[in-house]
């Protein structure tokens, strides 16, 4: 996302980037962005003249009493681009993950070679299973893409609980 001059003028403000983190949640009319932020509604609507101007904030009206204020995607991008990157991580250390512990397990699976054919009356030999050492680097990956998952997953956990109790179940 480029970020242009009225973007950064909206962006300049405590009070307007308190609204765009309001808005995140969901959508609200004036006086709910007032209430919340603790100012006049007067002074929400000059904020908001600012954040619509520049396409962080749409306006919504549906016919009736109260218009509602909502974030566009530029806005969404604006507010909470760590999620997006938090996916990126999550799915990208999961592949991570299988990749590792799939060339862990193929590390101990026995090498046999057998002498003879099943056609021979011959005694064939016994397979011959070599031994390798404990993959130890090929375990540490294993490990850490396994920590490095877990991590991710539980901040992602986190952050849905901790949204859901800031702004109830939505």
């Amino acid at each position: 996302m480029t970020i242009n001059k009225q973007t950064l003028k909206a962006l300049s403000s405590d009070t307007r980037v308190g609204i765009l983190k309001s808005l995140k949640s969901r959508r609200m009319h004036l006086s709910e962005i007032a209430a919340k932020l603790q100012i006049s509604p007067s002074t929400a609507k000059e904020h908001m003249v600012y954040l619509l101007s520049s396409g962080l904030v749409d306006l919504k009206d549906e016919g009736r009493k109260w218009k509602y204020y909502e974030l566009t995607k530029r806005g969404q991008c604006v507010v909470s681009p760590i999620e997006i990157r938090m996916v990126l991580v999550l799915a990208s250390t999961f592949i991570g993950a299988v990749f590792a512990f799939n060339n862990f397990i193929n590390k101990f699976k026995p090498v046999s070679e057998a002498f003879g054919s099943a056609n021979d009356k011959t005694l064939a030999s016994p397979a011959i299973i070599t031994q390798t050492s404990f993959p130890f680097s090929e375990f540490l990956l294993v490990l850490l893409t396994t920590l490095i998952l877990g991590i991710t997953l539980g901040y992602i956990i986190f952050r849905y609980k901790e949204k859901n109790l800031l702004y109830g179940n939505l």
